[in-house]
């Protein structure tokens, strides 16, 4: 019998021990999970990556540069879409397809967005602007902020 360990507690041990075949100190901020638990979403701050790592192998399988450090990530429902919050004065959420790790679409965001949560139809993104002192409210298919709360 294959003995297999779970994706988060693996995920643990990488982020406590270091990423496997990863550039020294990547940062490791955030974490998602494929819906299959193959794949590991790790959202490298000092690196400036997504780095997707093959939970059965424990190894990076590969990387996706970013404008700025990740400051916080969400897969969608569906796990179509990883979408990463990119912080600045003037914000960035990065939306990257899973299975190649392409940037598919950037979306403009307010000042330091972080801590994004998409809504269970996966059609809405809340992302906290830090220095705004709000949340915006993302309409995803419209690729656009549709108001702030």
């Amino acid at each position: 019998m294959k003995r297999t360990t779970h994706p988060l507690l693996f995920a643990a041990l990488l982020l406590g021990a270091g990423i496997a075949n990863a550039e020294p100190h990547p940062g490791p901020q955030n974490l998602a999970v494929s819906p299959d638990g193959k794949t590991l979403y790790v959202a490298a701050m000092t690196a400036k990556q997504i780095l997707f790592v093959d939970a059965e192998k424990a190894a990076v399988a590969r990387k996706t540069d970013l404008p700025m450090p990740p400051s916080g990530m969400v897969l969608s429902p569906d796990g179509a879409r990883l979408l990463v919050t990119c912080p600045a004065p003037a914000s960035t959420t990065q939306i990257l397809a899973p299975a190649s790790g392409v940037v598919a679409a950037t979306i403009s965001a307010g000042h330091t967005a972080t801590a994004p949560v998409i809504s269970p139809d996966g059609k809405t993104l809340y992302a906290c602007y830090r220095f705004d002192g709000a949340v915006g409210v993302i309409d995803l298919a419209a690729g656009k902020e549709t108001s702030r709360i």
